[in-house]
Order: C-alpha cells, then sequence, then structure tokens
C-alpha cells in the first residue's frame, strides 16, 4: 500500500509537516481536505517526489508513474485534441498502440467530433477532459489532481465528473486528489483525508459507503465530523 510514514518537511520560516503518516489505498479515489495553505498542495508534491522530506520516507509509489489533472488544464495550445493526448505516450508505447490507446480515450470522454480541433476551439469544460483523457492514457500507476475541477460551473462540472468516474471505471488507478470542496470529494472520493492545520501532524481518514456518484447517500454523522475539522 503506497504510504507516508513520519515525514517531516518545511520551507524557509514554515513547517508544514512534523512526523505525518498517511496510508493511500491502492486503486481507490482518496480525497485530500483541510484549510487553505495548510499544505495540500506541497503534499502532492512530496508524493510526486518534485520535492523530497526532510525526514521520514514515502513508499509504494512506482517511480515516474504519474499522471496530473489541474485546475489549469497545461494542455498544449499548438497541438490538437488528438495530439495532446498522444504526445507524452509517444516513447512509452509503438505507434499502433500510441493510436490505440488515443482513439479509446477521446471516446471515452466525447471528443471524438474534435480530436482534429485545436485547444482555442474548445470550452473549458471539453479543454479539461482533454486533460482526462491525457493522464488515463498515460501508463501511470497513480493520478495526481489538484483543484482540478475548481472554476468549472455545476452542471459543466456534473459532466466532467461523470466522464472522469467512467475513465476511472475503464482503467481503475490509485488518485489522490486534493479539492477544498467537500460536495466534489464526496461525489468522486471512496475515501477522505481531511488535514490538520499547519504543522501537520495528523490526518483524520474517512470511508464513504456507497458508490461514487450523484446519487450517493452519505452518513450524516460523518459528514457533520468533517466539517467540524474543516471549520477548527
Amino acid at each position: 500500500m503506497p504510504k507516508l510514514d513520519k515525514i517531516s518537511f518545511a520551507y524557509p520560516g514554515i513547517e508544514l509537516f512534523q512526523d505525518f503518516s498517511m496510508d493511500i489505498p491502492e486503486g481507490s479515489i482518496s480525497c485530500i481536505l483541510g484549510p487553505s495553505g495548510c499544505g495540500k498542495t506541497t503534499l502532492l508534491h512530496l508524493i510526486s517526489q518534485i520535492l523530497n522530506p526532510i525526514s521520514g520516507k514515502i513508499s509504494g509509489f512506482p517511480e515516474s508513474s504519474f499522471s496530473y489533472i489541474f485546475q489549469e488544464t497545461r494542455i498544449l495550445p499548438w497541438r490538437t485534441v488528438y495530439q495532446n493526448i498522444a504526445f507524452p505516450l509517444l516513447d512509452k508505447m509503438d505507434p499502433a498502440e500510441v493510436r490505440d490507446k488515443t482513439e479509446k480515450y477521446i471516446k471515452l470522454v466525447e471528443l471524438s467530433d474534435w480530436s482534429d480541433q485545436y485547444p482555442s476551439k474548445l470550452s473549458g469544460g471539453m479543454n479539461q477532459r482533454i486533460a482526462i483523457a491525457r493522464a488515463f492514457a498515460f501508463p501511470s500507476h497513480t493520478i495526481l489532481m489538484d483543484e482540478a475541477f475548481r472554476g468549472l460551473d455545476l452542471g459543466l462540472k456534473n459532466k466532467v465528473f461523470e466522464i472522469f468516474l467512467r475513465s476511472w471505471r475503464e482503467e481503475p488507478r490509485t488518485v489522490i486528489f486534493v479539492t477544498h470542496d467537500l460536495d466534489e470529494a464526496i461525489y468522486l472520493g471512496k475515501y477522505i483525508q481531511v488535514l490538520s492545520r499547519a504543522p501537520i501532524t495528523r490526518a483524520k481518514g474517512f470511508e464513504l459507503d456507497g458508490e461514487p456518484g450523484p446519487y450517493r447517500i452519505t452518513n450524516k454523522s460523518i459528514m457533520k465530523e468533517i466539517r467540524e475539522l474543516l471549520e477548527n
């Protein structure tokens, strides 16, 4: 199981993590919640080895095996939908496999009719679908998501959620999703980890009942506890 074991990390003048430990259930969607500025994005950087902890150990994540979905889609404006999804696969697969994998995920995210279009011709939600397709097409072990749906209106967000879950069910990965929005976590997550304020020494973990999606019925006492943790 991927895990963080007694990690500590600090920027100059601010200690963010102090002997912090957390398990990440493999093959599931785990959502990370916590106060603004507490270190949620830094946690993703530590997991992906962009940053290294001062002490402690992070294990269970195969090296260089991460896909990313950000609030800013970070897709290449000079490449088409097809080319954006295919580009990171070119040195990982033979040409036939690149084509098959790219076409599979273009269809899955419902962009087949726009595969030859450039991002500037598409809506924000469609560009986020490109980012989802690219993340799942890449042969990664773990998908890291940082406020990936922030800024989308509710109707568009629900559509993108539906497409994300469809992609995940097609090819499940370990997903770590940082969000400020409890409703997003309830919709997508199987597990929720609520971080304390910095310096972070603990995370309070919750496992949600039922399948992810818009019709999930949640335990009211769990939701009450999560909200109280976020307010304190």
